[in-house]
Parts: C-alpha cells; sequence; structure tokens
C-alpha cells in the first residue's frame, strides 16, 4: 500500500465572498516528483516572478501581476495551459476534493451562538473538513493516514494547530505556494469557487475541467444546517454542554490546551 499525501488551497475571501472553498488533490507521495517536474514544465511557458518560476490561478485568468502585459486577454491560449494542468490532475491524482462554506449562512449561526469560537473560524474549519475528507478517502482505500499539506498562511495558521490539537489530531504541514501540487490545489479552489459563482473569466476557461472525470471528485457545500449538525456534535462530544449564545457576555469560550487564551469572534466585513 503506498503512502499518499493531500495539498490543499483556498478560494474566495472570507469576510467578504458569499463562499469559501478549500480545494484538494491526493497524490502517491512516491509520485509527487513526478507531478511536480510536468507541472513545471508547464508553468516554464509563463512568466517567472522575481525569477522564478509562478502560477497563481487568479492572476493567470485574470490577467494580473505578471501577466498582465503579455498574457492580458487570450483565452484560447490560456484555456491551453489549463486544459495541459487538469490533465496532469487526472493523470497523479488519487482524488479530488472541494469544500465549499457558505459565508453567509456560517455568519447566520454565529450571531446566534459562539460558533466560530467553538467550531472554528472559517479557514480552520475548512482544513478540518478536508482532514476529513482525506480520512474518509483513507478508510475506503484501506491507506494509512494521509499526510495533509496547506499553503503557509502567515496569521491563519495558528488557529489551524490550535483547532486540530483540540481534537488531538496531527496539524497540517505547512509549506510555500511555490510547491507545484499547492498551486494545482489552488486551480481546484478556483474553479469550485467560480462554478458557484461564475463570473465572465470563468465562462471563457470552464472547459478546462472536462478533463477531470466524474468519479474523481469529492464536492461538498456546508450550508447553515451543515453547520448546526457541527454544533451539534460538538455539544455532543463535550457531554450536552451547549454552545454560548452569542448575547451572553459572561461566557468566554477557552480550548483546554490555552486555558487562560479567551477566543475570539469572526467578523465579516460590511458589505459596502
Amino acid at each position: 500500500m503506498g503512502i499518499y499525501t493531500g495539498y490543499f488551497d483556498e478560494s474566495g475571501e472570507e469576510k467578504i465572498s458569499e463562499s469559501f472553498v478549500l480545494g484538494g488533490i491526493v497524490l502517491d507521495a512516491d509520485c509527487v516528483k513526478d507531478f511536480d517536474n510536468e507541472w513545471g514544465a508547464i508553468v516554464e511557458t509563463l512568466p517567472r516572478k522575481d525569477g522564478e518560476l509562478y502560477f497563481h490561478t487568479t492572476d493567470f485568468i485574470g490577467g494580473y501581476d505578471v501577466y498582465k502585459n503579455e498574457w492580458k486577454g487570450r483565452f484560447e491560449q490560456k484555456l491551453t495551459v489549463l486544459s495541459q494542468m487538469t490533465a496532469l490532475l487526472t493523470k497523479f491524482g488519487f482524488q479530488i476534493f472541494s469544500a465549499a462554506l457558505d459565508m453567509n449562512d456560517y455568519a447566520l449561526l454565529d450571531s446566534y451562538i459562539k460558533f466560530g469560537e467553538v467550531a472554528g473560524h472559517p479557514y480552520a474549519m475548512a482544513c478540518r473538513i478536508g482532514d476529513m475528507q482525506l480520512r474518509l478517502w483513507a478508510e475506503r482505500n484501506g491507506c494509512h493516514a494521509v499526510r495533509m499539506v496547506v499553503e503557509n498562511r502567515p496569521g491563519k495558521m495558528g488557529e489551524v494547530v490550535k483547532l486540530f490539537e483540540k481534537d488531538l489530531l496531527l496539524p497540517p504541514v505547512p509549506e510555500q505556494k511555490s510547491a507545484p501540487a499547492l498551486q494545482a490545489a489552488d486551480l481546484i479552489a478556483w474553479m469550485r469557487f467560480r462554478k458557484r459563482h461564475p463570473n465572465y473569466l470563468y465562462r471563457t476557461v470552464k472547459d478546462c475541467w472536462r478533463n477531470i472525470p466524474k468519479y474523481l471528485e469529492t464536492d461538498q457545500i456546508f450550508g447553515f444546517n451543515d453547520f448546526v449538525r457541527i454544533a451539534r456534535n460538538i455539544i455532543s462530544e463535550k457531554a450536552g454542554e451547549l454552545i454560548p449564545a452569542r448575547s451572553d457576555p459572561n461566557y468566554q469560550v477557552r480550548f483546554k490546551s490555552e486555558p487562560r487564551q479567551d477566543r475570539v469572534q469572526f467578523k465579516r466585513k460590511a458589505k459596502k
């Protein structure tokens, strides 16, 4: 039985977007180098950033940053490049994951109870969902635990580690976005985010996803009822101890690993 690694990245702004999406792919650890080489050969044809190979889905499709001159527009060429990339996802990927959090529903439940403090802010919660997807995939396929890798996001990894440790789990391994498999996860997350919220740019390149067979995809959407279910599971695990109401100023949420540290509320930005 092989050793597998799951690479995950996100799309959407958790404080302002209607959805926040985590995308990921499972690779055989023995084949990661081959994947990196073939992905790098595609990225080699694109403009570099600060002398280094560079791919970021939003910048590439939108024609931003290093792509704003040579690659502005050119949607047929972009579709060709993205189709080559999705073909690699099919060639090397054992499973492709996505999990979309409906941020309006998250905020609604969080306005009633201190959901974010207990269950985790959106990025940390999405990582826990990604870990759950990996565990279920490994169980179905008779695999050992699958290592989870995410982008090293300053200001976010601290809470991710705390949430995983609270649940007695090994936290994800942070790596830089220069890792080709994380760039692939970024592409997956962008495509799934834009499928939920399509725009002109998505419609010009969406056909690249035809390379992905349906059996490879695990695509989940988390809305209000799903968040309520998560809250109920937490209450059950805590022997019926209720999650405090948002209106209760006297009860501060703390993790056992940090008994002196009050958990803070996740706050969405007001719409202009």
